[in-house]
């Protein structure tokens, strides 16, 4: 579960006092030294470099059902293929946005030259 000094961490704590069968646990972030100003792209690497973490986490439960994850974190399907488990990927996003992300392979290989 988040530390008290993650700016979620009233609302995580808040969730796992009102959904006892849900259990949150907190990643072990991982060494990462990349140059790259953008903290977008430090945010993604940071969740994919996660990925260890997540498979020590998924190692040591006695089962997993399936693995629910964030668009961000798609990524983390490789470790449900390595589960056997199904994945699925929470998008909060409108469906609009969706069907765009869905349609972006299609609009790609039109305008690749």
């Amino acid at each position: 579960m988040p530390g008290s000094t993650t700016v979620g961490a009233p609302t995580v704590a808040s969730l796992a006092t009102s959904n006892p069968s849900v259990s949150f646990h907190l990643l072990q972030p991982s060494r990462y030294h990349d140059p790259d100003p953008n903290p977008f792209v430090h945010m993604l690497d940071a969740l994919r470099l996660s990925e260890p973490s997540l498979l020590a986490l998924l190692r040591s439960l006695p089962s997993v059902a399936a693995l629910v994850v964030d668009v961000f974190c798609a990524h983390a399907i490789d470790v449900a293929i390595e589960f056997h488990v199904p994945a699925y990927i929470y998008y909060t996003s409108p469906v609009g946005a969706l069907a765009s992300s869905l349609h972006l392979p299609y609009f790609y290989s039109k305008t690749a030259a």
